[in-house]
């Protein structure tokens, strides 16, 4: 079995994004792959970026992360046939007010269910083909680890696909609504 068939069919077991290591060892492990060479995962590394290359939209893969990766059939196929009402709030706001509207909520949950709600968020992101820890970078968010984004980092992050990733931006919107005091939080009381 070659490298990213391999790759596809463990992907396929774990359900999860992958570092190409973990791909590698993974696959070694259940038989499906016999490594040689000193660098098997820089090698699965490479034809996967060559098959996202090459294939584009059509690649069975999506990089979600440094050298981090995950199935395209992940991703969210079509848009929600109805929006949500919070979605539609969120979108008539100003891009200002809703990076402050949506620090406020998030810093507003307790610290537990914050982290939770932003490993969830993070997560889901990046099985939508989001390359978070690039956006965050682009953002001027130098906070290490993606993991230690702040409340500050999520609410600028969301702002940034709301109006450059309309499609990521539904993806967070569908996590949000997973988290009640949140959306009590973003909508305005009637």
């Amino acid at each position: 079995m070659g490298y990213k068939e391999a790759a596809i069919e463990v992907l396929r077991k774990e359900q999860r994004p992958m570092t190409a290591r973990e791909i590698v060892a993974r696959a070694t492990q259940l038989g499906l792959l016999q490594v040689s060479g000193r660098t098997p995962d820089a090698s699965l590394a490479g034809r996967i970026y060559t098959d996202i290359q090459r294939h584009g939209e059509d690649s069975l893969f999506v990089q979600v992360g440094p050298r981090t990766y995950a199935l395209r059939e992940w991703m969210k196929k079509e848009p929600k046939p109805s929006q949500s009402k919070l979605r539609e709030y969120l979108f008539k706001l100003s891009f200002e007010k809703l990076r402050e509207r949506l620090y406020m909520s998030i810093i507003s949950l307790a610290e537990e269910d914050r982290s939770t709600f932003i490993d969830d968020l993070l997560r889901k992101l990046r099985l939508s083909g989001a390359n978070v820890t690039n956006h965050l970078l682009l953002l001027g968010v130098h906070s290490g680890a993606t993991e230690a984004a702040s409340a500050s980092d999520i609410a600028l992050l969301l702002r940034y696909y709301r109006i450059n990733y309309p499609n990521i931006f539904d993806v967070a919107v569908d996590v949000i609504e997973k988290y009640p005091e949140l959306v009590v939080n973003l909508l305005p009381s009637e």
